[in-house]
């Protein structure tokens, strides 16, 4: 297993991909139990509402870390070995989440069909993510060209912002509806949006966050932890009421409001990373450093397998009660039960997957070996 061990892990950024990770299970709580059917009105749905605008910061937050960590990495062979695991444990959480719903679940797919869901990232119900990952770190070598030739700090920032404009802007200035009388009094009473920028390049928003991220680890914003910890909570507040205003007395909508792109999402997850990442917890005992960094080290695949729990757990929690308020009560339960159990299948996943790239490379190393010169005589 030698080579496969790392080091000199930053502990502050696997906290926040330890939390990240709990985040989306939560975040799926809300959306496995019901609560997108239910009106939002009371205490009760604000306090939900809120929650959900603190939780679904958790991709904008894997995206950060991605630009904090690789904003150095260069075009050479040797960037694109760690593709090699990252797809080995994709195809083997695929085919878990394929075997449940065939073997559990009692879908039909043949052959064909289950290669045709690994290919296209449908196996697992998740795997939008690695396709958008997958994506980004194929192109991570060359927009880093673009981030380390820029010449200042002002025009890193221009950078940012051009992009803040391009991906962020709109989901702001397009989300009113001009049309409708007492639409800005009572926003729920429409669903129709006017367009009032151009929006076509919203779609590159993960670029935003990158960019954001390199920029943190560059230039180590620091707002002091008091300060910082106030304007989140603020923030959180906020952008939950704000939510909840949008869609009072209906169900909860998801849309350009409220999505990874939303302002909301933008702020409360800048946040809430520069918060986590200069807090002092190094010092930490070695036990407790350690968990975080294997929770943080296997977030890819408790990430896709906690699919499998879903699956199997709301069913028979929705079995088991008679509304979304009952439900409520089993919400951190079921959410630590479904993120401790998925990071523990993740490590039998993550063994058998270094166990395949060591093989590979085994191969690779007898097969490639260059042939030795004969003796001269």
């Amino acid at each position: 297993m030698k080579g496969i061990k790392r080091t000199n892990r930053n502990i502050n950024i696997d906290l926040i991909k330890a939390l990240a990770v709990f985040f989306v299970v939560a975040v799926h709580f809300l959306w496995n139990a019901g609560f997108y059917t239910i009106p939002v009105k009371g205490i009760q749905m604000y306090v939900l509402v809120t929650l959900r605008s603190l939780f679904v910061i958790c991709v904008p937050l894997f995206l950060l870390i991605t630009g904090f960590l690789m904003n150095k990495k260069e075009l050479k062979r040797s960037y694109y070995k760690p593709l090699l695991k990252f797809y080995i444990v994709y195809l083997l959480c695929s085919i878990c989440c394929l075997c449940f719903k065939r073997y559990y679940l009692g879908e039909y797919f043949n052959m064909g069909g289950a290669v045709l869901r690994i290919l296209n990232f449908g196996a697992c119900d998740y795997g939008w993510y690695v396709e958008l990952y997958l994506i980004l770190f194929l192109l991570i070598p060359f927009i880093n060209l673009i981030w380390n030739n820029l010449k200042s700090k002002k025009q890193r920032k221009a950078l940012i912002l051009t992009l803040i404009v391009l991906t962020i802007l709109p989901t702001v200035l397009n989300s009113f509806d001009w049309y409708t009388k007492d639409f800005f009094l009572k926003p729920w009473s429409s669903n129709t949006y006017q367009k009032l920028i151009p929006d076509m390049w919203s779609v590159i928003y993960p670029l935003t966050y990158y960019f954001i991220g390199a920029y943190l680890g560059e230039y180590k914003i620091k707002l002091g932890t008091k300060k910082n910890f106030v304007l989140l909570v603020v923030s959180v507040f906020i952008f939950g009421l704000y939510n909840y205003f949008r869609n009072y007395g209906r169900g909860f909508l998801m849309n350009v409001t409220n999505n990874y792109n939303s302002v909301d999402n933008l702020i409360t997850s800048v946040l809430f990373f520069v918060l986590i990442l200069n807090l002092k917890i190094d010092k930490m005992p070695t036990i407790v450093n350690k968990s975080i960094s294997s929770i943080a080290r296997l977030s890819l695949s408790t990430y896709l397998l906690s699919n499998i729990l879903d699956l199997f757990v709301y069913p028979k929690l929705i079995e088991m009660t008679d509304s979304f308020s009952e439900r409520l009560i089993y919400y951190f339960p079921v959410v630590l039960f479904v993120f401790v159990l998925s990071n523990v299948f993740s490590y039998c996943v993550d063994y058998i997957a270094k166990l395949v790239v060591c093989f590979i490379d085994f191969l690779k190393s007898k097969l490639c070996r260059p042939e030795m010169n004969p003796k001269e005589n």
